[in-house]
């Protein structure tokens, strides 16, 4: 073979390396995902944030529609606490003195219910040399602060007292009493008690 040929050998033997493909590497066409396979990828993404967003909402809306419904709750067992407690506090009878103190002490706690038993003895003698009886009605009574997690609570109470002693007879008149309240065990009592001036905003 001449050294003019070789040129043109090598270059046929070029053009048929290159025109054969390695094993196991054909080549692939890239396809593009077809409009009804997109449609529905979005349709279930789309279902699946609603989803989401249904059920969370929901449970938000059910957490708060739970913290109303022990706001409600809490503050009509208060209230209802604080007027029985100031009528009981208001209330009294020198003929059975250690029940109206037993009273006493069953709607208070904190440090009214300590100042209570400390002072009972003093109480009984006061009650029972003044002859002293009394009574109480509510005229009106609002919850005006309330704190559901922490037990706590604040009100005011409008009361109607009549109050009977020996020396000084019967008297009549309006009370307004400021009240704090404490949650003990699940039931509402007093632990503090302020008088307020009837005309006082």
């Amino acid at each position: 073979m001449s050294n003019a040929d070789q040129p043109e050998a090598q270059t046929d033997e070029a053009t048929a390396t290159s025109s054969v493909q390695p094993s196991g590497f054909a080549q692939r066409e890239t396809r593009q995902p077809d409009r009804k396979t997109v449609l529905l990828v979005t349709s279930i993404a789309a279902v699946v944030t609603f989803v989401l967003a249904a059920v969370f909402g929901g449970l938000w809306w059910s957490a708060s529609a739970d913290e109303d419904v022990t706001f409600v709750r809490d503050r009509e067992a208060a209230l209802l606490a604080g007027e029985q407690g100031v009528i009981t506090l208001n209330t009294m009878d020198y003929r059975n003195v250690d029940k109206s103190l037993d009273d006493w002490d069953s709607v208070a706690t904190g440090y009214l219910l300590d100042d209570f038993k400390q002072g009972r003895e003093n109480a009984k003698k006061i009650l029972a040399e003044a002859k002293a009886v009394s009574s109480a009605t509510v005229r009106e009574a609002a919850v005006t602060e309330l704190d559901s997690r922490a037990g706590k609570a604040s009100m005011l109470v409008l009361i109607d007292a009549v109050n009977t002693t020996e020396k000084g007879g019967t008297a009549k008149g309006a009370r307004r009493i400021g009240v704090q309240l404490t949650k003990v065990d699940g039931v509402w009592k007093l632990n503090g008690t302020a008088p307020v001036p009837v005309g006082a905003g």
